[in-house]
């Protein structure tokens, strides 16, 4: 056994009080000789021997409490005896691990409490009157070293670590932060070890490939891993999302909240918040694990953000039983055609006005641009330009195309033909892409789906939707050939091993290409109208809106936005309702993001809201919702094996006297002993009380 405190064995003299006290009332009786007590005396000497026998019992009860209360105060403890067999001056540097998954709860507790303790009971014997130092580091979002130095101020940053983050650890870089205070503490001349203290979720460590590369920079020092591993209790985690993250106004939308089950099957409860208000509550049955759904139909009523929340009933880690989206509601917005003879009825320029135009039900207005000409105040309030062939005037607006789309417009090019497509491809994008020469079936071929992800082609997820867009049959087409890799460009669909769809990010708008839209010399799309007017309707919804991410991130990741023209203050609101007035930049880009925020901690809906002035300085309120939820893979079963950790331990140890630390701790031998100390005194009150009756 070893001790935390051993200078409270200077008060070992202590532990003879009572003997000293016993001594001195055995000497303050006098003999006197007194005839009428012989009788007396002959009784007590037949009686002495019980009487020494309570005395002595007295003395040792006395004596016990007094040394089983010195002891408990020395600390005992079995662990680590190699530092507490010396006291010389030693550091120690903690990293705790505070990702997600050190909330989910276990049969023996939660590991992020856990973790806790056993950083506690490591700081605990540290003393700056001996020379000894502390540091300690949060593997959160992002890593960062919290104190270091005095291990009292260590330990009171410690005391305020009472909950625990919803992102991942970021243990490269909070093994840097190690390293770093590690041998700042060695340069010292102290003894220095590094604990990593963790649930060993894998997904927070990475990929095992990675492991050596992430614990580089401890190998040359003295550091041990404290697994607070747990048996898990059951899962479930959620996801939320809509049929469409833009609507117009009077529009309907679909919110779907996806459960994955991680345990054995059983109901709970699921309910619908929106804008703060619930609107369904519903019991699901969870299948043993499996996968359940929770659907609601909503109706677009007024212009602006909605905050989407799906919750679900408690279980093993409470942080991903709530899942978060958001919802855009706007006015119809137009979309601006402009092709060869599309005024004069060309079929293809016919054609693709035909699908888009759809009166009142479709959520744009179709703008007919002129053939002969293509202004500036044509495109001023369009966020969207469909180009059909194109034609002569659109190629020599190449300058005031590529101006729109580096502003956030989004062009949609429709080649019929290969020469002037391609001339306004190398302007507009000094040849990223180019348009083959047309291509024919024989006797046709038909569209393949490279990226069903793609916003345009989840509908046609669906089997019995997928064959009304790839069976329509392809007579002749014109294949899309990459020839650049930078800006990385996304293939949704291809013709006979080539693509037929692609579109990348150019500036802060998008392009896009696609030659497999309804054009009567090329296929029989026309004869489709049940595959392919969904599909043209989510590709121009697609991109009038463009990428749906900006409204939904996950804990730790930036807060990036592209911010209005005209803002002149700007707050965020977190999830709680507290407010912080952001620092707007001297100059805001409307093609580029701005970042505002390095990581976002918490899930939940955000706003960002404040105010524009206009040409005549009239002010303008501006607001914006985003969604943040907790990483997926925090939510997965899976953790290291302690033994993966083990080759990468220092040469110097083996793993028989490495110790990666399991629940439980070791017992508390003091409160033991404050408990034997205590009962002692209340057996020697009870003794001396019952004899001081006998006695008389």
């Amino acid at each position: 056994m070893n001790f935390l405190r051993p200078e409270i064995f200077a008060w070992w003299p202590m532990a003879f009080l009572p003997i000293i006290i016993h001594l001195l009332n055995r000497r303050r009786y006098q003999r006197l000789p007194f005839g009428a007590m012989d009788f007396l005396l002959r009784a007590i000497k037949r009686q002495r021997r019980r009487v020494w026998l309570q005395d002595w019992l007295l003395l040792l009860l006395r004596t016990l409490a007094v040394v089983a209360f010195l002891i408990a105060l020395a600390g005992p403890t079995s662990k680590d005896a190699a530092l507490v067999q010396t006291r010389t001056a030693r550091a120690e540097v903690l990293v705790l691990d505070a990702s997600l998954s050190m909330q989910w709860e276990g049969k023996a507790g939660i590991p992020w409490e856990r973790a806790l303790q056993e950083a506690e009971a490591i700081l605990g014997p540290l003393k700056q009157s001996q020379g000894d130092q502390a540091a300690l580091i949060l593997a959160g979002i992002p890593a960062q070293r919290l104190a270091a130095g005095d291990p009292g101020v260590v330990r009171a940053a410690l005391a305020e670590q009472s909950l625990g983050q919803f992102g991942k650890a970021q243990w490269p870089s909070a093994i840097k932060l190690a390293e770093v205070a590690a041998r700042t503490f060695t340069q010292q001349g102290l003894p220095t070890r590094v604990h990593l203290i963790s649930d060993l979720q894998a997904s927070t460590w990475g990929a095992r490939s990675d492991l050596e590369s992430t614990l580089a920079p401890l190998q040359s020092l003295d550091w041990r891993v404290v697994s607070v591993q747990e048996e898990r209790l059951p899962n479930a985690r959620v996801d939320v999302e809509l049929s469409a993250t833009q609507v117009g106004l009077g529009d309907w939308v679909s919110f779907r909240a996806k459960i994955q089950n991680s345990g054995p099957a059983r109901a709970v409860q699921g309910t619908f918040i929106v804008n703060g208000k619930t609107t369904r509550t519903q019991e699901i049955t969870l299948s043993q694990q499996g996968v359940a759904t929770a659907t609601e139909d909503w109706m677009a009523a007024a212009e602006g953000f909605l905050g989407v929340e799906f919750r679900l009933g408690g279980d093993g880690l409470v942080a991903d039983n709530r899942a978060f989206t958001v919802l855009e509601t706007t006015h119809p917005h137009q979309v601006a055609l402009h092709g060869k003879h599309l005024a004069t009825g060309a079929l293809a320029a016919q054609s693709v006005r035909g699908f888009l135009d759809l009166d009142s039900q479709a959520p744009w207005e179709i703008v007919d641009l002129e053939d002969a000409s293509l202004r500036q105040e044509d495109l001023q309030d369009v966020p969207i330009l469909v180009l059909i062939g194109p034609n002569k005037q659109a190629v020599q607006a190449a300058d005031l195309i590529k101006n729109f789309v580096h502003q956030g417009g989004k062009l949609l090019l429709l080649p019929t033909t290969s020469g002037l497509a391609n001339q306004l491809l190398n302007l507009l994008s000094s040849g990223h892409v180019k348009v083959s020469e047309r291509q024919y079936g024989n006797p046709s071929a038909s569209l393949v789906i490279e990226n069903p992800d793609h916003a345009a082609l989840r509908l046609f997820q669906d089997p019995q939707w997928q064959p009304l867009l790839t069976e329509v049959p392809f007579q002749a087409w014109l294949p899309v050939e990459i020839l650049a890799t930078s800006p990385p460009v996304q293939i949704a669909l291809s013709l006979s091993g080539q693509p037929a769809l692609v579109e990348w990010r150019s500036e802060g708008g998008t392009i896009a290409v696609l030659t497999a839209f309804p054009d009567p010399e090329h296929n029989s799309m026309e004869q489709f109208p049940g595959g392919t007017l969904p599909f043209l309707f989510d590709l121009i919804q697609f991109l009038s809106k463009g990428p749906s991410a900006i409204l939904n991130r996950v804990c730790g990741d930036p807060l990036e936005v592209i911010l209005p023209a005209g803002l002149m203050q700007l707050q965020l609101q977190n999830p709680a309702g507290g407010n912080q007035r952001l620092t707007l930049p001297a100059e805001i880009s409307n093609q580029t993001p701005t970042r505002l925020l390095d990581h976002l901690p918490t899930p939940g809906i955000w706003k960002l809201f404040g105010y524009t002035l206009d040409e005549q300085s009239r002010e303008h309120a501006w607001e914006m919702l985003f969604a943040v939820s907790v990483p997926a893979e925090e939510s997965q079963p899976a953790t290291l094996a302690v033994a993966e950790l083990e080759p990468y331990l220092p040469q110097n140890r083996t793993s028989g006297d490495f110790q990666f630390a399991k629940s439980p701790s070791p017992p508390s031998w003091g409160l033991w002993l404050f408990l034997l100390a205590l009962t002692s005194l209340v057996g020697e009150t009870t003794l001396a009380a019952y004899l001081d009756r006998r006695r008389g």
